[in-house]
């Protein structure tokens, strides 16, 4: 049976069971160890030799896969503050966590909610909004987001419960907000 380890996605903390962060107050997630490669039998081939100019290739490392960066995101917030969103990884966004929380109005906001959102890139680079079941909803272009995570995107609005508008909008190569 493998190991499994179990971390927070807000903090990063781990465990080696399943529990909630006394820090952020998330639900830990599971972290399984990367599957082993399939090893094919097939009959060894004399390869040609050649030199290398990279020395990772010549060490015999891999590749990553490369796949073009994600669009890079940002919400421009009604008190004229802008919150880059995650290139990768995931954010959580609430009175309780930054960056919302580094802002008095933002706190003084009786629609959001302690722990409102999670913003995350899903497996293939989109971006995804998940309500953590506020009190006043999460919305995006004024459609609820409920069960599952809605792709969010440059030109649409993410509406924290009924007032609490922000267009997302894209990141220049300057980390520059761009208005569409």
């Amino acid at each position: 049976m493998e190991a499994v380890t179990w971390h927070c996605p807000a903090c990063g903390a781990t465990s080696s069971y399943e529990t909630t962060c006394m820090i952020d107050f998330v639900q830990y997630v599971p972290v399984r160890p990367p599957e082993p490669e399939a090893v094919l039998s097939t009959p060894t081939v004399a390869q040609p030799t050649s030199t290398v100019s990279d020395p990772q290739l010549a060490a015999g490392n891999e590749i990553e896969d490369v796949r073009p960066s994600p669009e890079r995101l940002a919400l421009r917030t009604p008190w004229r503050r802008v919150v880059n969103l995650p290139d990768e990884g995931d954010l959580l966004m609430g009175r309780s966590h930054p960056p919302l929380k580094e802002i008095p109005e933002a706190l003084a906001s009786h629609q959001i909610s302690r722990r409102h959102l999670r913003l995350f890139r899903d497996r293939s680079g989109v971006l995804m909004v998940e309500d953590f079941k506020s009190t006043n909803g999460t919305f995006v272009d004024g459609v609820a987001v409920r069960e599952q995570p809605v792709p969010l995107r440059a030109g649409q609005i993410l509406r924290f419960g009924l007032d609490v508008e922000c267009p997302v909008v894209r990141i220049n190569e300057f980390g520059e907000p761009e208005d569409d």
